[in-house]
């Protein structure tokens, strides 16, 4: 029961982050590149959000394995931690370090920590998740990281246009 209910969780985050247009995943990756240093580290972006989409996919391959649920749950571990820090300190800058705070995705970022605690909670038991739950999974994981990916690519060509570093 507790593999279906994990498996339900990646799927849960994947298809969350669609339907937020790939936000929630760029902010958890963004959120991570120190804000004195992002004019020189914002090119890092894409490559941190695809890597988060990665830990997840890499922990559903290991436990879908035999003999590998270890590291499946070891990776699963980093996905749900990166996850959780991720989004509360995306809602963090998003709530006390802006003006004016957007409650929609706060909202959604706190959405997505209590998904990521549920995932980190019903991992540890998890021993193998069934090949058709993990393809699934692996799949949206993959589409929602492309969503990510292009939404963090954009925000950062954004973010240097505005700066006059482009062209």
């Amino acid at each position: 029961m507790r593999d279906k209910v994990l498996a339900g969780i990646f799927i849960f985050q994947a298809l969350f982050n669609m339907f937020g247009m790939g936000f929630p995943g760029f902010i958890i990756g963004d959120s991570f590149i120190p804000r004195p240093f992002y004019g020189k580290l914002a090119w890092t972006g894409p490559y941190l959000v695809v890597v988060y989409f990665l830990l997840g996919i890499a922990s559903i391959f290991y436990l879908t394995a035999p003999g590998k649920a270890g590291r499946g749950r070891a990776l699963g571990y980093a996905y749900f931690t990166v996850g959780a820090l991720g989004s509360l300190m995306g809602a963090g800058i998003l709530g006390l370090g802006s003006g004016r705070p957007e409650w929609f995705i706060i909202a959604f970022l706190l959405t997505w920590t209590l998904s990521s605690i549920l995932g980190f909670l019903v991992i540890r038991k998890v021993e193998g998740l069934e090949l058709w739950l993990s393809a699934l999974a692996v799949i949206l994981l993959l589409i929602s990281a492309l969503f990510s990916t292009s939404v963090a690519q954009w925000a950062l060509e954004n973010h240097f246009s505005s700066e006059g570093f482009a062209r």
